[in-house]
């Protein structure tokens, strides 16, 4: 691999000459060939606001889901009340050379209370359970860099399932969609059923709305002293092609689809550092207004438009190895210290 100064400097240089360029789409496609296992194998996607970690599981599906006004606490004066009397001891042990004990009385003292910050805290998951699902064949998740939508494929007997997941900056949802189509005949649709849960280390509560909405709502935890203040809410709605959805107390059950659209919104009552007075539910019942007659392709279309739009404006090539290309990633990724794989290092560079 090449060095990271060199690196950079190559990217300034081809960056400056390809803007708008429009790249390659298989050189910028992470792929692997099994589920993620942990939270670092798993694929994000996200707005810039709202965003999820796919895991790409066959039989239980996880997202794992991020609203960037999420953190636990509220709002707080991190001043501490005893740092202006204390100011002048400071200073003169300072000038006396005294710089262990100046330190200790800064610490005790002077320093903000409490003295770290608030840490960022997890919405929950979307979880979907796919039954009959074993003994699944030709497994594949991906995410296509070009399009920022991740899809994860593989076949049960004749039909090939297949699961795509984006988050859309225009329309601020996360959309998942599950179809299932024969291989030899696309025209010829599965049936399949699904469960859509929500599961949350929050303090929360998931309810049912009506047959086709399921909303999971809770309030933020404590942290270093400071007592959570921030109310949260998510909440998806699912249709169907060829198929029912029922609900019961905490799901929603979806059978004999052929494909299931689900779309997700979420939101916090925070508005800004000092007020967290803000309606999440009124925030998410307005965003689902907006979309609700927009399909699947009404809602990926705008999606990787704006996407393309910010992404497209550099391109990278430092070369390729066609057979290290044919791997997938995570292959790459072990393959690389022993192997010229150029490929790889703009693929990064483009991930990131």
């Amino acid at each position: 691999m090449r060095s990271l100064a060199a690196i950079i400097l190559l990217c300034l240089v081809v960056a400056a000459a390809t803007a708008h360029s429009k790249p390659a789409s298989n050189s910028l496609t992470l792929w692997y060939e099994r589920p993620a296992s942990q939270w670092v194998e798993a694929l994000p996607v996200g707005n810039g606001r709202l965003g999820a970690m796919v895991f790409g599981g066959i039989n239980l599906e996880r997202l794992q889901l991020n609203e960037d006004t999420l953190w636990a606490g509220g709002p707080y004066h991190p001043a501490n009340p005893e740092a202006r009397a204390a100011l002048p001891e400071i200073r003169r042990l300072l000038a006396a050379g005294k710089n262990k004990a100046a330190q200790d009385l800064t610490q005790e003292k002077f320093m903000s209370r409490p003295i770290r910050q608030m840490p960022y805290q997890t919405l929950g998951d979307l979880l979907l359970t796919l039954p009959g699902s074993d003994g699944a064949t030709h497994y594949r998740r991906e995410l296509d860099l070009d399009s920022a939508v991740a899809t994860t494929t593989f076949r049960l007997g004749k039909f090939l399932h297949t699961r795509e997941v984006f988050s859309s900056p225009v329309d601020q949802v996360v959309v998942i969609r599950h179809s299932a189509r024969n291989i030899n005949q696309p025209e010829q649709a599965a049936a399949f059923d699904l469960g859509i849960a929500f599961s949350s280390l929050q303090s929360s509560d998931t309810r049912t709305e009506g047959s086709d909405t399921l909303i999971l709502a809770g309030k933020n935890g404590s942290a270093h002293g400071i007592h959570g203040a921030l109310t949260f809410e998510a909440r998806t709605r699912v249709s169907v092609e060829g198929g029912q959805i029922s609900a019961d107390a905490n799901q929603l059950r979806v059978s004999g689809a052929s494909s299931v659209t689900i779309v997700l919104s979420a939101a916090t009552s925070f508005r800004r550092y000092d007020d967290v007075s803000g309606n999440p539910a009124a925030l998410n019942a307005a965003t689902h207004a907006a979309v609700k007659d927009k399909n699947y392709d009404a809602l990926l279309a705008p999606h990787i438009a704006e996407h393309r739009r910010l992404f497209r404006r550099v391109a990278l090539d430092l070369g390729q190895n066609s057979d290290a290309e044919k791997l997938p990633t995570d292959a790459r990724v072990l393959r690389s210290p022993s192997t010229d794989d150029p490929g790889l290092a703009a693929l990064y560079f483009q991930y990131g």
